[in-house]
C-alpha cells in the first residue's frame, strides 16, 4: 500500500495542541468541586458556613508545582532515553517489555478510554445551559438524555475529522489555543475589579459549596487534600503529545511543549483561582456577570455567550484528547497488543489506522452505554464527574514509577543525570505518592465506611451523592480494569506464541520441500 506523504506538525501546533488538552476542563468544570471542598462549617445554629480562600489558593499552587516538578523529570528521562511512544516507552525501556506494554494498553484504554467518553458530555452541558439560560429554566429541567446523546454526537464528529484530516484538526487546536486564552485573560481581570467593587458575595445563600464570605482566618485541611487529586486533573494530560511523536517533525520536542504546557497553564488557573476566591464565585461566568450587575437583559446575554464559549472550549479540549486516544489506540493493533488484533490488522489493510478507529469504537461504545445509561436513568453526573478523577490518580502513581524507574537506573548505571534529577525525582515520587494515597485510602475507603456527603457533579449533581457510592464505583471500574489488563496480556501473549510457532512450522517445511527438491 503506497503511504500519503502527510505534513508534519510543528513546534508551535504541538504546543497549542499540548496546551488546548489541558486547559478548558479542569478550571471551568473542576473550580466548583475544588470550590465546595474548601467549606468549613460551623457548629453554629443555623450553621453558618465560611470559605478558606488560603486552602484554596494553596491546592492550585500544589498542583501546579507539582505538575511542573513531573513535566521536568520527563524533560530528564526524555533525554535519556528518546521514546516514540511515551509514557509506555520510557517505562519499557527502563523495566521490562512486560510492563510497557501493560501500561501502553493501560494508557489507551483506562486512561483515554474515560476521559474521551465523560469530557465531551460534560462540555455539553455547558451548552445545555446557555440553552436554559435562554428559555428562562433551570437546566436541570432539561432530560440529562439529551445532554448525553449531543455528547456522543460531538465526540463522533471530532473523531471523524481527527481520522480522516489530520491537518484540519491542528488548524482548529492553533485557533482553540487563542480562542481559549483571550477569554480567560478577561475573567482574569474582570475577577480583581469586581473583588474591589463588591467585597461582599451573597452571603445569605443556605446551600452548601456555592457563595461564601472570601474572607476567613479558617484553613480546611482536608479540602485541601480532597482536592489535589481534582487539580491534578486540571494539569494532566501534558503527555499526551507524546503519543502523537509519529506525527511531529521534530519529537524530541515532546518534554519541552510537556513544560511549556504546564507553565502556561498554572500561571493562568492560579491567576482564575485568585479572581474566584476575591469575589467568592467559582463559577467563570458569574465572575464575567459583575460587569453588568445591575442590568438584568445584558447579564442574560453575557451569560448565554460564556456559557456558549466555555462549552465549544471543552471540545477544543476533546478535539486534542481524541486524537491522542486515537493514535494510542491504532498502535495497539500495529503492535499487536490488543485482543482481536488479527481482526483488526485486517481492516488496516483496507484502509490505514482503520482497526485503531473500530478499537476505539469498540471501547467507547462499550463505556458509554454502561456509565451514559446509569446518568440518564438517575438524571445526574455525579457518576461522571467522579470517574474522572479514576484515571489521573491511577496515572499520576504511573507517572511516579516512571520517574522512578529513570532515576535508580541514572543511579544504578552511574550515568551523568542531572544533579537537580537526582534531588527532584525523589521529591516528585515521595508527593505524588502521598497526595494519592491520601486519595486512594482517606477518600476512597475511609469516607467510604463513613458514607460522607461528596461535592462531585457539575450542573446535574444528585442530591444524595456519597463517598460510599463514589468510592464502590472506584473500586469497581478500577477492578474491571485490572482484569482485562490480565486477560489481555495473557490471550496476546498465547496468540503471539502460536504464530511464531505456525511461522515455524511454515518455515520448516518449506525448507524440507527446497531440500528434497534439491535432493531430486
Amino acid at each position: 500500500m503506497k503511504k500519503q506523504k502527510v505534513r508534519k506538525i510543528g513546534f508551535f501546533a504541538s504546543l497549542a495542541i499540548s496546551v488546548s488538552s489541558v486547559i478548558g476542563i479542569g478550571i471551568f468544570f473542576k473550580n466548583i468541586s475544588i470550590f465546595k471542598n474548601q467549606v468549613i462549617a460551623s457548629a453554629s445554629n443555623p450553621p453558618i458556613s465560611q470559605f478558606s480562600i488560603y486552602s484554596f489558593l494553596l491546592v492550585w499552587i500544589l498542583g501546579g508545582l507539582i505538575s511542573l516538578l513531573t513535566a521536568y523529570c520527563f524533560i530528564q528521562v526524555g533525554k535519556s532515553h528518546n521514546s516514540k511512544s511515551g509514557l509506555a516507552g520510557w517505562i519499557r525501556h527502563f523495566s521490562s517489555p512486560i510492563q510497557g506494554n501493560i501500561a501502553k494498553v493501560a494508557h489507551a484504554i483506562f486512561y483515554y478510554g474515560i476521559l474521551c467518553s465523560i469530557l465531551p458530555i460534560l462540555s455539553t452541558e455547558m451548552i445545555f445551559q446557555a440553552v436554559a439560560t435562554i428559555r428562562g429554566i433551570s437546566v436541570e429541567q432539561i432530560p440529562f438524555i439529551y445532554v448525553v446523546l449531543t455528547g456522543i454526537f460531538v465526540y463522533l464528529a471530532i473523531l471523524a475529522i481527527n481520522f480522516l484530516a489530520l491537518n484540519v484538526m491542528v488548524a482548529i487546536q492553533k485557533f482553540s489555543f487563542f480562542f481559549k486564552i483571550v477569554p480567560l485573560a478577561i475573567a482574569i481581570i474582570i475577577a480583581f475589579v469586581g473583588s474591589a467593587t463588591n467585597p461582599t458575595i451573597n452571603t445569605t445563600t443556605p446551600n452548601l459549596g456555592t457563595e461564601y464570605v472570601p474572607s476567613t482566618h479558617g484553613f480546611n485541611w482536608s479540602g485541601l487534600f480532597l482536592s489535589l487529586p481534582i487539580v491534578l486533573f486540571a494539569f494532566d494530560s501534558f503527555l499526551s503529545i507524546g503519543n502523537l511523536a509519529s506525527d511531529m517533525a521534530k519529537p524530541k520536542q515532546i518534554p519541552l511543549v510537556s513544560v511549556l504546557t504546564i507553565v502556561i497553564a498554572a500561571v493562568i488557573y492560579f491567576l482564575i483561582s485568585l479572581g474566584v476566591g476575591l469575589t467568592g464565585y467559582p463559577n467563570v461566568v458569574q465572575i464575567f456577570s459583575i460587569i453588568v450587575k445591575n442590568k438584568p437583559n445584558l447579564v442574560k446575554g453575557l451569560q448565554i455567550a460564556i456559557y456558549l464559549l466555555l462549552g465549544v472550549s471543552g471540545y477544543f479540549v476533546c478535539n486534542s484528547i481524541s486524537l491522542a486516544t486515537l493514535r494510542s489506540h491504532q498502535a495497539l493493533v500495529e503492535e499487536k497488543q490488543i485482543l482481536g488484533y488479527q481482526w483488526l490488522h485486517k481492516l488496516n489493510l483496507k484502509k490505514s489506522g482503520l482497526g485503531g478507529l473500530v478499537l476505539q469504537l469498540i471501547f467507547y461504545f462499550g463505556f458509554i452505554l454502561i456509565v451514559g445509561l446509569i446518568s440518564i436513568f438517575t438524571k445526574q453526573d455525579s457518576i461522571l464527574d467522579a470517574l474522572t478523577n479514576l484515571p489521573v490518580t491511577i496515572f499520576f502513581l504511573v507517572y511516579a514509577y516512571a520517574i522512578f524507574l529513570a532515576w535508580k537506573d541514572s543511579i544504578k548505571q552511574q550515568k551523568e543525570a542531572s544533579t537537580i534529577f537526582k534531588i527532584v525525582a525523589p521529591i516528585t515520587i515521595l508527593l505524588i505518592a502521598f497526595i494519592m494515597g491520601f486519595d486512594l485510602f482517606y477518600k476512597n475507603l475511609y469516607l467510604l465506611i463513613q458514607k460522607q456527603p461528596s461535592n462531585s457533579g457539575v450542573f446535574y449533581p444528585y442530591p444524595n451523592w456519597t463517598y460510599f457510592i463514589e468510592g464502590i464505583i472506584f473500586w469497581t471500574v478500577l477492578a474491571i480494569f485490572i482484569i482485562f489488563l490480565v486477560l489481555n496480556y495473557f490471550i496476546v501473549r498465547k496468540n503471539h506464541k502460536k504464530e511464531q510457532w505456525q511461522d515455524f512450522n511454515s518455515l520448516a517445511f518449506g525448507n524440507f520441500l527446497a531440500n528434497n527438491n534439491h535432493t531430486n
